[in-house]
């Protein structure tokens, strides 16, 4: 259910910036949601229908590209999938560093809007 309120707050963002641009109607959104966010597409699309219904966006395609989860090492700047990790710490495996941060997989970022 956590969903709507993603979903309202894109669409809201998308028919600001139509009406910011002179369009007329909202033809396509693009959002990159990260593996992480735990969204599930098919209520993704649902509530989109759902919130764009009766506005200029009704009818638009929402595209959805998914990020993977990636870590990035702060001491070698290598990228890393998360695999299994003993007691939740994670470490690089390229140089064992456990000096590592979030790169990808948690993002919700709206890429492009197609208007008329």
């Amino acid at each position: 259910m956590h969903e709507l309120p993603i979903l309202r707050s894109i669409v809201g963002v998308a028919l600001r910036h139509a009406v910011e641009a002179g369009a007329s109607r909202v033809l396509a959104v693009d959002v990159k949601v990260g593996e992480l966010r735990g969204l599930d597409a098919a209520w993704i699309q649902s509530y989109f229908d759902f919130v764009t219904e009766g506005t200029p966006a009704a009818g638009a395609s929402l595209r959805l590209k998914e990020s993977k989860a990636l870590f990035r090492c702060r001491s070698c700047g290598a990228t890393f999938p998360p695999g299994p990790h003993a007691g939740g710490d994670v470490a690089c495996p390229h140089c064992s560093s456990k000096h590592v941060e979030l790169a990808s997989g948690n993002e919700l970022l709206i890429e492009s809007i197609d208007v008329v």
